[in-house]
């Protein structure tokens, strides 16, 4: 179960950082440096000839960078297809693993859990209480009880009580 929980979390990771990835290489496709550099203007007069030539180095200049931000953009359509992909995938595993781990179980009480919870129900609880558990949470502080029989506990269904007033816990088939 355990493992299953650690993939989905894995994949979940990937998936984001794969976004992040994405969103910075279209970030720098479309706000990038790609060695522009700005002419001096030294109060030269420029011929006809050399306009021309300007304009042909402008245009093949554009058409470089244009080039960069393409392949730019294609890198970043690639990450963005591996994200999508990524993202779908998390979703399909958190639809088709089963992440409850709520069973059915008799639990043990200590005296001192008896008492507390005695006071609380309003019943008489013996030692055992029968309600369904989260297996995770009995290495927690506390432990979550639902559905708690009634005839252990007539004022309430759920419970919280802290792990320590556990002795045993007993998995119902």
């Amino acid at each position: 179960m355990t493992n299953q929980r650690d993939f989905v979390k894995f994949s979940m990771i990937s998936a984001a950082g794969l976004w992040l990835a994405a969103t910075f290489l279209y970030s720098q496709a479309a706000t990038g440096n790609f060695g522009i550099g700005t002419p001096k203007r030294d109060g030269m007069e420029i011929t006809n000839e050399q306009a021309v030539s300007a304009a042909k180095g402008v245009v093949a200049l554009v058409q470089s960078e244009r080039d960069v931000v393409r392949w730019k953009n294609k890198q970043a359509n690639s990450v963005a297809f591996l994200a999508a992909s990524a993202s779908i995938l998390t979703i399909g595993l958190i639809w088709l693993t089963d992440p409850a781990t709520e069973v059915r179980a008799t639990l043990t009480l200590t005296r001192e859990g008896v008492s507390s919870i005695w006071a609380d129900c309003r019943s008489q609880t013996g030692q055992k209480i029968e309600a369904t558990v989260d297996l995770d949470d009995l290495t927690k502080k506390y432990v979550t009880l639902t559905d708690v029989e009634k005839k252990h506990c007539r004022n309430f269904s759920n419970l919280t009580i802290p792990s320590n007033w556990l002795t045993y816990v007993a998995v119902q088939p």
